[in-house]
């Protein structure tokens, strides 16, 4: 068979699949939800999630026909697709099995984004209609800034997937871009594991589901806002590879504006976290000069400051806002002093500790035991350099210490003591 034929054989295969995937699955959805307590946002949300069911079964039915993955040029994207998938089911089959709409009567929107975020979301799809201004709201007490409350709860590219539900089933649309954020944090992570290690196979989407079911995650997917960074964090950290090592500034500088113009606040955090990663990548490198390390720093420098750029329309107006809130008197911690005991932090990392925030300042960092176990194996690898098994647990140690102290921590929280998280 040419490879014209293999191909073509391919693309009906995965176009059959897709379609008889996805009719199954919305038949399955119809006649498995409790339809009864169901409103108008039913069918899109059906209609949505059959449809990622119909992409996977397109790519399964073009493996399985024409023996090859689904790639354009040379990027494939078959673990990448099938680590969305995979997170996508667990996440559903969970909402399936708690009875959370559209299958029944519970509800995903919990804390704050029940009594606040599901209320800014309505807000935001009355003004987009009504055609009012998002910089300016004179909802907000005797009128107020609009621009800092977009920032923070509102810019995420998916909230235009929940702009489509109608306000009376703005809950659902909330839960359905949540699911969609978490699955997508698995695709990103997939994608910067097969680029920057050059691995492609089903490694590949195992550690991109351990990523996006951390318990981080998992704790905090109530704050809808604060998950783009989680998803945009992989690309930011490829972009950052191949900027040191190839000068190539598009992807750094696109993912990095992207991912604070989701959200400042977890981007100030990423920020941080790629000044000590790519300490760890340049320190890594083997006789590397002052001046090449001077060159990478140059580029790091200048790709930051564009990524901060793009973002600049919405971070200065809300670093102005911030200036007036009660957070701006917040000081530097006098004294040094612990957190939490770091061997709590050790205990964290085994299966069946509590997930949540308020278990005595313990971050929420657990992601599979297979990361601990496979420690000791990573250490013992004579096949990694020496070098650069000690900048990478540098760069760990680094961390975890972060947390640890309170003043790196008051540092990493935006200068900042967080409010019961």
């Amino acid at each position: 068979m040419s490879l014209s034929q293999q191909k073509r054989k391919g693309y009906i295969s995965f176009i059959l699949g897709a379609v008889l995937t996805a009719v199954f699955s919305m038949f399955f959805f119809r006649s498995y939800g409790d339809f009864t307590v169901l409103n108008d946002s039913a069918p899109i949300a059906i209609y949505i999630i059959s449809l990622v069911f119909g992409v996977f079964g397109g790519l399964v039915s073009y493996r399985a026909f024409s023996g090859g993955q689904f790639a354009v040029g040379d990027k494939k994207f078959f673990y990448p697709v099938l680590s969305f998938v995979i997170t996508f089911a667990a996440i559903l089959t969970a909402y399936v099995l708690l009875g959370i709409a559209p299958f029944g009567k519970e509800t995903a929107l919990v804390i704050d984004m029940y009594h606040q975020y599901s209320v800014f979301f309505v807000d935001l799809r009355e003004r987009l209609e009504a055609g009012e201004s998002l910089i300016y709201s004179l909802r907000l007490g005797l009128g107020g800034a609009f621009t800092p409350m977009f920032a923070y709860y509102l810019a995420s590219p998916f909230n235009f997937i929940a702009m489509l539900f109608p306000t009376s089933a703005m809950s659902e649309g909330v839960a359905l871009v949540e699911l969609l954020k978490i699955a997508a944090a698995a695709c990103t992570f997939s994608i910067f594991v097969s680029c920057n290690y050059g691995k492609r196979d089903f490694g590949v989407t195992l550690v991109s589901v351990m990523y996006a079911l951390s318990s981080y995650i998992m704790a905090y997917s109530w704050n809808i806002m604060w998950l783009d960074c989680i998803v945009m964090l992989p690309l930011v950290a490829l972009g950052l590879n191949k900027l040191i090592r190839e000068g190539k500034y598009l992807l750094y500088c696109l993912s990095l504006g992207i991912c604070l113009l989701s959200n400042f606040y977890i981007g100030f955090m990423v920020c941080i976290a790629l000044v000590l990663y790519f300490l760890s990548i340049v320190a890594a490198e083997n006789k590397i000069s002052w001046r090449a390390f001077f060159s990478r720093a140059g580029r790091f420098a200048l790709g930051s400051v564009i990524g901060g750029g793009i973002a600049a329309v919405l971070i200065i107006p809300t670093y102005m806002a911030l200036r007036l809130t009660s957070s701006a008197n917040d000081v530097f911690p006098s004294l040094w002093q612990t957190n939490f005991n770091i061997a709590d932090l050790l205990s964290q990392q085994y299966f069946g500790m509590p997930v949540g925030i308020d278990y005595g300042n313990l971050p929420n960092i657990y992601c599979g035991v297979l990361a601990v176990v496979l420690l000791p194996v990573y250490v013992l690898n004579g096949k990694i350099p020496v070098r650069r098994k000690l900048c990478e647990l540098g760069f760990l140690g680094v961390m975890a210490a972060s947390l640890v102290l309170n003043k790196t921590d008051w540092i990493w929280h935006g200068l900042h003591y967080p409010n019961g998280l």
